[in-house]
């Protein structure tokens, strides 16, 4: 932001930028100034979105331009929208999932992106549970989450689910 608050001081003429990484909330004060045109800028957003964030600042750039997404934080089913916007990136994104995740879901995120995918919630069978945990964690992180299993199980295998997260197991 500082850099174009400089250029906004050598002009008075528009000022049409095609690169730009910066915060979400710079990224907001620099669309709301009519001299600035972000149209067809690729911008990097340093900090973590979600969804709707990210839509609005895909916005931006509406003429062309990639945003590329440092974080997302979100839904699977938003996550899943945001990666199939042609126009957003999360390949190396850092991504939180707020929602119960199956090992589909986790299987599918991690193929999103390069970056770590944490899940805040896990809910599936055992042996899925344990597929997800066989994804190594710097890919796919359930350390933490809470997690449902979706079938029976024995006490050998409750016992082995609390060696895979901290979190709160239920079982169904």
């Amino acid at each position: 932001k500082t850099e174009v608050d400089d250029l906004r001081t050598d002009t008075t003429g528009n000022i049409t930028l095609t690169s730009l990484t910066e915060d979400k909330g710079d990224l907001a004060t620099i669309n709301g100034f009519t001299d600035v045109i972000l149209s067809t800028a690729n911008i990097t957003v340093t900090d973590n979105v979600d969804k709707s964030e990210a839509d609005t600042i895909d916005a931006y750039s509406d003429t062309s331009g990639t945003v590329t997404l440092t974080s997302i934080t979100d839904t699977v089913s938003n996550i899943t929208s945001v990666n199939t916007n042609a126009n957003i990136s999360i390949a190396s994104a850092a991504v939180t999932v707020t929602d119960a995740a199956s090992f589909d879901n986790a299987d599918a995120i991690n193929g999103f992106t390069t970056g770590k995918v944490t899940l805040n919630s896990v809910e599936d069978t055992y042996a899925k549970i344990q597929d997800i945990k066989s994804i190594p964690d710097g890919q796919v992180d359930m350390g933490a989450a809470v997690v449902k299993v979706s079938d029976n199980v024995t006490k050998t295998e409750v016992d082995d689910l609390r060696t895979d997260t901290t979190g709160n197991i239920t079982l169904t």
